[in-house]
């Protein structure tokens, strides 16, 4: 499996075809036909894309991704969207969607384009989180052979600066 993909949209048609066109690239789906229920579906399982329609019935998308970055503030989100509105797209991405996708048109390609650069993004943030906190743990008085003040007060400023993405 290579991710697994919410898709909140009240659209029958979408919620029916856009996972069968996913899960023939390899991701696990799953789907939501409102707000409140993708919010619950994202409180028990581990997501790592969501695709959030603008338009829900109960929820405007915008009310979904704010509730989104509060809890799960890394999570990435890509709005869809059946009629483009400007006004909105620009909201969207200053709460930190990552791509506004219109449905009107074929959007497979594209769409799928968007998903590979999006989770090559965050697996690539991952491996680099953890990389540094290898790194940071690497550094330790333990190894460190000088024990007067002066290279104790040294040692607690280079582990200050270790920790900094500086």
């Amino acid at each position: 499996m290579k991710a697994t993909v919410l898709v909140i949209d009240d659209d029958e048609t979408i919620r029916h075809f856009l996972p069968r066109e996913l899960k023939a690239e390899g991701y696990q789906v799953l789907t939501a036909e409102s707000g409140q229920s993708g919010l619950q579906i994202l409180e028990k399982e581990p997501v790592d894309l969501v695709l959030l329609d603008i338009r829900l019935p109960d929820l405007t998308g915008i009310q979904v991704l704010e509730r989104i970055r509060v809890q799960w503030p890394e999570q990435i989100v890509v709005m869809l969207t059946g009629e483009p509105d400007h006004e909105t797209a620009v909201q969207a991405m200053r709460l930190g969607a990552r791509d506004y996708l219109t449905k009107g048109k074929p959007i497979r390609e594209e769409l799928l384009l968007v998903l590979d650069r999006e989770l090559t993004a965050q697996k690539l943030g991952r491996e680099v989180h953890h990389h540094r906190q290898q790194r940071s743990q690497k550094f330790s008085r333990e190894f460190v052979r000088g024990q007067s003040p002066s290279m104790q007060a040294v040692y607690t400023i280079v582990e200050q600066v270790a920790q900094s993405d500086s």
